[in-house]
């Protein structure tokens, strides 16, 4: 009896801190959101926006992955983002909203509102959980890192040539 209250107690420790992500340390606001003007020069607004919508297409792979507004007059392609990692023994699947606004030379990529749900949880799928704003200083170190390579996947995409 004892070692059986030792064992749930060490799996509920395990459980707990693959929660880590939701529990813990409330990040301050401007750590939800990312912001980075990236300049090209020599770059007309069109063929920076239709660089950025093929981005945006070959970025995109996942369903809840889409592109929500288009404007080519305006400079403007927003859309939704997911992606997931794993925490302990647990699967999230965190959603944010990405802006581009584009204008000759540069676009301004915006990266915002991100929210998180738990779609896998020590062997048991949960495809019906919600999600809730991802807030844990945590939670959002993991954004920030896919955030940063997100951007950086724009950059080499805006800069690339496409002579054929």
């Amino acid at each position: 009896m004892k070692l059986q209250t030792i064992a749930s107690i060490i799996l509920a420790v395990f459980m707990l801190s693959g929660c880590g992500t939701v529990m813990g340390v409330k990040a301050p606001p401007e750590a939800s959101s990312m912001e980075k003007i990236i300049d090209i020069a020599k770059a007309d607004k069109d063929e920076l926006y239709i660089k950025a919508n093929t981005w945006f297409v070959d970025t995109f792979v996942s369903a809840e992955s889409v592109i929500e507004f288009q404007d080519k007059e305006a400079g403007k392609i927003a859309g939704k983002y997911t992606f997931e990692y794993s925490e302990g023994f647990q699967r999230y699947r965190v959603k944010q909203t990405i802006d581009l606004s584009i204008r000759d030379n540069m676009v301004r990529v915006e990266i915002r509102s991100p929210v998180f749900r738990v779609v896998h949880s020590a062997s048991r799928s949960m495809p019906h959980t919600e999600y809730v704003p991802l807030e844990t200083q945590a939670g959002l170190n993991k954004a920030r890192t896919e955030w940063n390579m997100l951007i950086n996947s724009l950059e080499e995409a805006l800069r690339q040539s496409y002579e054929w």
